[in-house]
């Protein structure tokens, strides 16, 4: 069986801001509700104890049973179950990085933040980024956030479709 593992958090050192960096949870469903349906894979869900809020919402949110490991892993604890993972599926930050380290394939959920700067390195055919090629993306630069004047639709533009073609490219 194929093992998938979904980081659907942002990371704590964005604050306030996290929820700016995240993917909706209903897309994160229907995505993983996808991979389950096409690859008969088992999901893991993963994240800080603090994000127990979107990863209940993605959980909640899916047809298929999905296995709920958020607060429960130590740093070294999540690398060997990247490791052992044949994707993980994720949000730019810290997960992204344990698993491109650990020589896992990944595919990448990027929106204000830019992919070249802070993206999968090395680049490599492992790593796909999802991101939205709009004029005003991306709009972190010098570790500050702009207002954002388009609803962020650099992330939440972002189809679970087009996100899904990527994890077919690696699965």
């Amino acid at each position: 069986d194929k093992i998938v593992v979904i980081a659907p958090g942002a990371g704590k050192s964005w604050g306030k801001d996290a929820h700016l960096k995240h993917w909706p949870a209903q897309n994160y469903s229907a995505l993983a509700d996808k991979v389950i349906e096409n690859y008969s894979a088992k999901i893991i869900i993963v994240g800080d104890y603090s994000e127990k809020g979107i990863i209940q919402n993605v959980i909640s949110g899916m047809h298929h049973a999905a296995l709920d490991l958020s607060g429960r892993t130590s740093v070294g604890e999540l690398a060997a179950l990247f490791r052992g993972a044949n994707l993980l599926i994720t949000n730019d930050g810290g997960p992204l990085h344990m698993a491109v380290a650990v020589d896992t394939r990944t595919v990448s959920i990027f929106g204000p933040v830019d992919d070249l700067v802070y993206g999968p390195y090395p680049l490599s055919d492992k790593h796909r980024v999802a991101k939205n090629t709009i004029s005003c993306r991306p709009c972190y630069r010098d570790f500050r956030m702009f207002p954002c004047a388009n609803e962020q639709k650099c992330i939440h533009g972002l189809s679970v479709e087009g996100v899904f073609n990527l994890v077919k490219e690696l699965i």
